[in-house]
């Protein structure tokens, strides 16, 4: 099974020598979020304690789409993106960390681009193409915009309306269960929500603070 090595797309990078055979392709994007957008992940609260994680969706850099013009000129789409509520969580920002230049560009045959994250690795077994994704990775990563300061913490009003919806639900399915008689799947599911509440409710007063950054001394 050969593996093939992306690299990050930073000014002095070059695509490597070992190539994908031609598949479809995809286009280069940048990260965004809006200050409603989050998630419950049960996995990061088993991890860290942190389980709010903000939802990010990708910006596509392809021209003739989003306002992006040819030769990859962005400006408009930035704007439009940023009037919309969006913040741009731009590769090149210092405090990503290990993080930085999180897009990679695949080396693949023919004219087409390949672009993933660098949570996203692949491989070429039999002539088939295999993707495979670094959940955690990606997860350590959402922690850190928050961490950071790049993204701001989850407010208080979104909060409670994200753990009202998870109740809600709670609820229903225990209506359910009560009018419908003996449900064993029902009953599991039931109990995986009532889970996933109460530690969403316990983690509603531990919020993330921001790592502070020391004054900068100019010499």
């Amino acid at each position: 099974m050969a593996a093939i090595v992306g690299t990050r797309q930073t000014p002095q990078d070059s695509p490597g020598s070992e190539r994908l055979p031609p598949i479809r392709t995809r286009p280069r994007y940048m990260l965004m979020w809006h200050p409603l957008r989050w998630d419950w992940s049960t996995e990061s609260y088993e991890e860290s304690g942190v389980g709010w994680l903000p939802n990010l969706s990708p910006l596509f850099l392809t021209p003739g789409c989003n306002g992006v013009g040819d030769g990859n000129v962005w400006d408009l789409a930035a704007v439009r993106t940023r009037k919309a509520g969006w913040q741009i969580i731009m590769p090149d920002d210092p405090r990503l960390g290990t993080h930085k230049h999180y897009m990679q560009r695949l080396p693949a045959r023919g004219r087409a681009a390949v672009w993933a994250s660098i949570w996203e690795s692949v491989s070429v077994l039999g002539g088939q193409v295999r993707w495979q994704h670094d959940d955690a990775g990606y997860r350590a990563f959402a922690r850190d915009l928050v961490e950071s300061g790049i993204v701001s913490p989850m407010d208080d009003v979104t909060r409670d309306a994200m753990i009202q919806r998870m109740r809600e639900r709670c609820e229903t399915l225990e209506t359910r269960i009560a009018t419908g008689g003996h449900n064993p799947s029902a009953e599991r599911r039931l109990e995986r929500q009532q889970a996933i509440l109460a530690a969403m409710e316990g983690a509603s007063d531990d919020k993330p603070e921001p790592k502070r950054r020391g004054k900068r001394v100019e010499a």
